[in-house]
């Protein structure tokens, strides 16, 4: 498997730990809020970022505070923070696995989208390869009796996906301009600057003992690993492809709540499952378009189209 494929799997593999940690977080203190869990996940990736990139951190902070810096950059840390705060707010509403069956469809925006804003070709095949992986995650969807808050959850799991979706955009549009390191520290800084804002209006409510603040914080340290991971995906492979790769995070997710919580799998989520790898395994091994050549590149050079000015010598 190429470097930005695998790159795409692990960032799946983090972000599915990531679902399980918080999952056993709630269980042992249902009381935490989703504010809470979203900013203790953002100041662990923000360590992450100020160990890895402490000179990008720093830019951050200096660019943030004179209000400068790639727009592109900002525009994928603001789309990050958007995420962020609609995804963990939809969690204490309808839970991990509708959150994260909901947010799993920022592949779809990515992959639609990636041709308009990138100008990326994408060959039909990895577009087969989105659709049929978010008809696999549909299966997947485990049976949940509807609440009165379940509408506002769909609606903010949703939003988080359509927000991840345009963030990877963004993030792919600085492509060899900057580091992933970089682009996390940006993202850092938006986040903490959301929830700032957000805890100024609402104290969140947070985990009772040191237990609880431990597994938030690997919930954060997974989400990080995932982010770098699926940044450097993005840098090394068309976004379509890693879009569609993504996909594997919910099946992964199923996965383990299945070995470590005992949830019980029915054959439509098995069914949903085998979809998903089979599509991701399409959209990887599915190799770039070539290019396309202008009319102007299939002409010889223009100066061998010129007729020579210049008189040749006359015979005797």
């Amino acid at each position: 498997m190429k470097k930005g494929p695998a790159l795409a799997v692990l960032g799946c593999v983090a972000s599915a730990a990531m679902s399980g940690v918080i999952a056993l977080a709630l269980r042992r203190a249902p009381q935490t809020s989703g504010e809470a869990i979203g900013a203790v996940r953002v100041l662990a990736n923000a360590a992450c970022a100020a160990a890895l990139a402490p000179r990008g951190t720093a830019r951050a902070l200096g660019d943030a505070l004179r209000l400068r810096g790639d727009r592109w950059l900002w525009l994928w840390g603001l789309l990050g923070a958007a995420t962020v705060t609609t995804m963990f707010a939809a969690i204490p509403l309808i839970g991990v696995g509708q959150t994260a069956l909901l947010a799993s469809t920022s592949g779809a925006f990515t992959a639609a989208l990636a041709p308009l804003v990138l100008r990326e070709r994408v060959r039909r095949r990895v577009f087969a390869a989105v659709a049929a992986s978010l008809a696999g995650v549909v299966l997947l969807r485990p049976p949940a009796a509807p609440s009165a808050a379940a509408p506002l959850g769909w609606a903010l799991g949703l939003a988080s996906g359509l927000a991840a979706g345009l963030a990877y955009l963004a993030l792919a549009k600085v492509r060899g301009r900057h580091p992933a390191t970089t682009a996390m520290a940006y993202w850092s800084v938006a986040c903490l600057a959301a929830y700032a804002a957000q805890f100024a209006l609402k104290a969140p409510a947070l985990p009772p003992d040191a237990a609880g603040y431990a597994l938030l914080a690997l919930a954060g340290a997974c989400a990080a690993l995932a982010q770098l991971s699926t940044a450097n995906a993005y840098f090394h492979a068309p976004a379509a492809v890693v879009a569609g790769l993504g996909y594997l995070a919910p099946v992964l997710t199923l996965t383990l709540d299945v070995a470590a919580f005992g949830a019980a799998l029915s054959a439509r989520q098995a069914a949903g499952a085998a979809l998903v790898v089979a599509a991701g395994l399409t959209a990887s091994r599915s190799p770039p378009p070539a290019a396309r050549r202008s009319p102007r590149s299939a002409l010889p050079p223009r100066s061998s189209c010129r007729k020579s000015t210049a008189r040749r010598p006359s015979t005797p």
